[in-house]
């Protein structure tokens, strides 16, 4: 994901990250930053949130990779991310 982007992420207690991978045409990337507001299915604990990329997101999703990944109510897809600070 290029630096001048935004990331929308949804985090588990565990302070796991998961990044947004694919979203609807319903929701461009404008209105992402308030999808959390929209969400009424989202577990308990879990929290969503954006931010500014500072450098760019770069992800390892190789083939011998496993790759974690979870669909909000929007059918929206995130992909699990290394922990970050």
């Amino acid at each position: 994901m290029p630096r001048a982007s935004r990331s929308s992420n949804s985090s588990i207690p565990t302070a796991t990250s998961y990044v947004l991978q694919a979203h609807d045409a319903q929701f461009p990337i404008e209105s992402l930053a308030k999808l959390g507001e929209q969400m009424k299915q989202l577990p308990k604990g879990w929290q969503y949130r954006t931010r500014a990329l500072t450098e760019d997101l770069v992800l390892d999703l190789g083939p011998d990779k496993t790759i974690y990944a979870v669909g909000d109510e929007f059918h929206q897809y995130y992909t699990r991310i290394a922990e970050t600070k």
